[in-house]
């Protein structure tokens, strides 16, 4: 021992003698602190220089992490690995200024917990891969040429693929990977679309061969805490990307992924099975992104979850089985979608809460099957769907409720729901003021609902143009409380006894006859309620 403690003086000795100070702070303050705490940094960093006074960057790396790696290993080799990420994360300088990246083989490995770093604009990124195989199917092949489809399906009519075995696995076609989200002997159904069809493209069933199946502190197999992690310069998308892992469910509280108090946190390609929540971000701020996600069997509130955050974009989700609701956002701005689906989730589809400014799902919003509304939105500020398809849910396939000022709903199909197709206003408690407004100006079928087309109550309003269909229910559209419908030639919606109603049935009124000619407007002076044809 006093052999190396004089080594080490005569070390510093030498250092300080040509006027350097070898171990440096960011902040130009001398780290050395006498021979023991040399010895004592150099005995537990590995005796490596470079690691005890690396604090930034100063150029790509790659650390690499392996199941038959060794976390006393330097991590820059793939034969020289680290065998947990939570050690090759330990190892990244906390000033990040170029592409970090942390290369996870195939295998099951623990989770990681990531906190207290800088990342500098324009360069400065850091990712978090696992590792995609190819899949062998039970029954057919893995790979094999479509000779039929489209963007949102691959047919061979030469398979004999068993019935949904599929189902949460990817298909890899002109290099963009794609989940499945159902299968039959000759064909599969993707989550969101290609960018060209399938259709004579050679394509390869791909499954994720890295699982996190234990969780480090926090009960989270991927957490990235804020408190630390900054982003300098203007906001930018992908400063972290955790991409490529499943994750193997367990019992216990625990979470596919949680992005807290960080700035911008992107993920694609994960299978998160069984997780108490599925993945959520709660005060990220800067433009985060979500792609190819597939959540299921979760236990409890929500399987996708957003709180306070902004800009963050979601593209080809899947929700699916969820003990509670698919997807919950809250106290969200500038949200934007493409393809997000909900499936057999115990409560609503996807819910909607206190948006502040603008939130837009473009391409396709899928909401099947589950317990309670498709979509249901609250005291919501201005909200854009372009294509929904909300079916088979124990509630409304639409609910609009009080306070949401703008909601536009451009085409789609409301059907087979156990309420109405579209439910607004139900809370009278609510003031005037908190109205709700549905703008369903496209060609949308609502049809086969068990208690009506269209429901509004309360203030709400509503402006019909090409909707369509025929419900169960007694009407298209019964209107209560001061709540106004503005209708054209096109509007056909009905139901089982009429129309439309403005007073619980007691009059029955029709498209035909009350709404022949532009202009034409009734009105209920008992409950102030009306319905205009405006063409």
């Amino acid at each position: 021992m006093k052999k190396i403690f004089a080594s080490v003086a005569l070390v510093i000795f030498a250092f300080f003698s040509l006027g350097v100070s070898p171990f440096v702070r960011t902040d130009g303050e001398s780290q050395v602190q006498g021979p023991l705490r040399v010895y004592e940094d150099i005995y537990n960093h590995k005796n490596s220089i470079d690691q005890l006074v690396t604090t930034e960057t100063t150029d790509n790396i790659t650390l690499y992490v392996r199941s038959t790696g060794a976390d006393t290993n330097t991590c820059l080799t793939v034969g020289d690995a680290c065998l947990t990420i939570q050690e090759a994360i330990d190892r990244i300088p906390k000033s990040i200024g170029h592409n970090v990246l942390v290369d996870v083989g195939p295998g099951s490995f623990a989770g990681f917990y990531l906190t207290g770093f800088n990342l500098t604009f324009p360069n400065g990124q850091l990712e978090i891969s696992g590792d995609l195989g190819n899949h062998t199917p039970g029954t057919g092949t893995g790979s094999g040429t479509a000779d039929g489809g489209s963007t949102l399906q691959c047919a061979d009519s030469g398979q004999t693929w068993t019935v949904d075995a599929l189902i949460g696995k990817m298909v890899l076609v002109d290099g963009e990977y794609r989940f499945i989200r159902d299968n039959d002997a000759t064909s599969i159904d993707l989550v969101g679309p290609l960018q060209a069809t399938c259709n004579g493209k050679a394509y390869q069933l791909i499954q994720h061969d890295t699982v996190l199946d234990t969780f480090p502190p926090n009960n989270v197999y991927a957490y990235i805490e804020g408190y630390g992690i900054t982003a300098s310069g203007p906001p930018t998308s992908g400063l972290i990307w955790v991409t490529d892992f499943a994750t193997d469910g367990q019992s216990g509280w625990y979470d596919t992924w949680w992005f807290y108090n960080t700035a911008s946190v992107s993920v694609a390609r994960i299978f998160g099975d069984e997780a108490y929540y599925g993945g959520g971000w709660q005060n990220v701020y800067g433009v985060s992104r979500a792609e190819d996600i597939w959540l299921e069997d979760g236990a409890a509130w929500a399987m996708f979850y957003i709180l306070h955050s902004d800009h963050l974009r979601a593209y080809r989700v899947m929700a699916k089985r969820g003990g509670g609701s698919g997807v919950i956002a809250e106290a969200i701005t500038f949200f934007r979608s493409n393809y997000f689906y909900a499936e057999d989730n115990v409560a609503d589809g996807i819910s909607f809460y206190n948006i502040g400014t603008y939130v837009t799902v473009s391409g396709y919003l899928r909401s099947v099957g589950n317990g309670g509304y498709g979509v249901a939105l609250y005291n919501c500020g201005n909200m854009n769907f372009d294509e929904v398809y909300l079916e088979g849910n124990t509630k409304s396939g639409l609910y609009v409720g009080t306070g949401c000022k703008w909601v536009d709903l451009d085409s789609g199909t409301i059907e087979n729901n156990s309420e109405y197709g579209i439910q607004m206003g139900e809370d009278t408690s609510s003031p005037r003021s908190a109205m709700a407004f549905l703008d369903a100006g496209g060609t949308i079928t609502v049809q086969n609902n068990t208690l009506g087309g269209v429901r509004l109550e309360n203030h709400s309003i509503i402006r019909l143009a090409g909707m369509t269909g025929t419900n169960t229910g007694a009407y298209g559209l019964s209107l209560t409380s001061r709540s106004h419908a503005s209708v054209t030639s096109a509007t056909a919606v009905t139901g089982a006894t009429g129309n439309a109603t403005m007073d619980e049935g007691t009059t029955i009124l029709t498209w035909a006859t009350d709404f022949a000619n532009d202009g034409d407007v009734v009105t209920n002076l008992s409950n102030f309620c009306r319905i205009e044809r405006k063409d």
